[in-house]
């Protein structure tokens, strides 16, 4: 089977998250895919997760490459010369960090965007401090991926010779309180919406904060299909906030981790 390889239909895994293959394409102004595609290269050693990457950028219009480990990630780079690298954190030949560490001593491309199932924001801030474009955490946030793939290459097509600017290494989360880590993530909910703009204390603000006090109150065993529902929940009205500009890139990021955080504490994956 060739290494570049197209769609394979509509995929769905607990680690990655559901899309629809058929949803608008947002790529489509990259100068190289109209003739000539350009070239992701998707690094992970878990088969689902490269499966499921590659079903969404080559439905995107990219050629895609995947990569099982990072020994094999570092050949195929120096082979394929990829417009953009997604790369994963833990890996047992060769991990992530020294992957990209070993690609930004030869140069500032390809773009690096890393992929992690841990929430270990120092790992975050190593990475990012090492040029990575971004840090993004599992179960994958397919809009946000978009966003950062799209900004990355439009970038690198208008300056190819200059690498896309790291986003700001986020602050690692302090130890959980004696209340618990439900507790701590409503708590980051109620301070982030106090933070919104006048004419955001609204809808979404009030969604927000009902959302955090639901998922605390449902934060028994019993009820933990219903709170699993509702992090969900707060993971898109997060999302929304963050798209409405009424959170910054790094409350999202931090939000995004305590939510993370909570759910496996509370579901144990």
């Amino acid at each position: 089977m060739a290494e570049a390889r197209g769609g394979v239909g509509l995929v769905e895994w607990s680690g990655v998250g559901p899309y629809s293959p058929t949803a608008p394409n947002r790529l489509t102004s990259y100068g190289s895919m109209a003739s000539n595609a350009a070239m992701i290269l998707i690094v992970d050693d878990q088969p689902e997760v490269g499966a499921v990457l590659e079903e969404y950028f080559s439905g995107r219009g990219f050629a895609v490459v995947l990569a099982e480990g990072g020994l094999d990630a570092l050949a195929k780079v120096a082979k394929h010369r990829p417009a953009m690298v997604l790369l994963d954190v833990r890996m047992p030949d060769l991990d992530g960090v020294e992957v990209l560490r070993r690609l930004r001593q030869v140069g500032p491309e390809p773009p690096v965007l890393m992929m992690s199932g841990n929430d270990d924001l120092g790992v975050a801030q190593r990475t990012l401090a090492l040029g990575a474009v971004d840090y993004v955490l599992k179960p994958f946030d397919f809009d946000h991926i978009d966003r950062v793939v799209h900004k990355t290459l439009s970038s690198s097509e208008m300056q190819p010779a200059t690498p896309a600017a790291p986003a700001e290494p986020p602050s690692a989360l302090p130890p959980a309180s004696p209340h618990g880590l439900l507790y701590d993530l409503a708590i980051e909910i109620f301070q982030a919406t106090r933070r919104f703009r006048p004419e955001a204390r609204g809808a979404l603000s009030s969604a927000l904060e009902g959302a955090a006090l639901a998922v605390m109150q449902k934060g028994t065993a019993s009820e933990q299909p219903e709170m699993v529902k509702v992090l969900y929940q707060l993971r898109m009205l997060i999302r929304f906030a963050r798209d409405l500009g009424d959170l910054t890139d790094e409350q999202h990021r931090i939000l995004e981790a305590h939510l993370v955080r909570a759910r496996r504490a509370s579901t144990g994956n």
